[in-house]
């Protein structure tokens, strides 16, 4: 669970996950945030998923695509790999 994301156009693909209010957003997300040069608001927006497809190299749409989004298997890629940082 990514805890307190809201429901929008960038996080709606995201299955299986309780939508919140944002009012604190998420740890996770902040961090990932910190990493990528995004606003560290701890919610998945357009901005955050746009800055990063830019910093993963995929196309920068500012939206997780379903089925196969091209920035969530470089994401995954990455943190198999232990290169992302």
């Amino acid at each position: 669970m990514i805890s307190d994301q809201t429901r929008n156009l960038a996080s709606q693909a995201i299955i299986d996950v309780e939508f919140g209010k944002g009012r604190k957003g998420s740890l996770v997300i902040k961090r990932l945030q910190r990493l990528v040069g995004s606003k560290q608001d701890g919610l998945i927006g357009p901005n955050t998923v746009r800055t990063t497809q830019k910093y993963l190299g995929t196309v920068q749409d500012g939206i997780i695509s379903v089925p196969n989004s091209a920035m969530v298997r470089a994401l995954q890629k990455r943190l198999n790999a232990g290169t992302f940082r």
